[in-house]
């Protein structure tokens, strides 16, 4: 999570960001365990690449651990909000050998 986001988080929630690093910590906790902000996060990833992304691409776009957000994008698919483009590729990442498929926003 970006600092201003941090700070924007704690200033919703009213925790003053000099307070303690312990509350800096809970919130940011509690954020990335959400899985309505898990499911915005995704969502948005996928518009600002229209092109369309693979699991893995949401997740280091997210700076998450790769397939933990899968769940939140069959939520997503569930709620008629992203569909399966029917393609698959290798994720940019190189690292993995198999295809995933390509997911894009309505």
């Amino acid at each position: 999570m970006a600092r201003q986001d941090l700070l924007e988080l704690l200033n919703s929630i009213n925790v003053s960001p000099g307070k303690t690093i312990t509350s800096a910590m809970a919130a940011e906790t509690v954020v990335k365990n959400n899985p309505t902000t898990d499911r915005m996060l995704v969502l948005n990833i996928l518009k600002e690449h229209s092109i369309g992304l693979t699991s893995t691409e949401i997740c280091i776009l997210a700076e998450r651990e790769k397939g933990s957000l899968r769940p939140r994008i069959t939520e997503l698919k569930d709620a008629g909000l992203v569909y399966n483009t029917n393609k698959r590729r290798r994720p940019f990442s190189r690292t993995d050998k198999c295809t995933e498929t390509i997911w894009r926003a309505t």
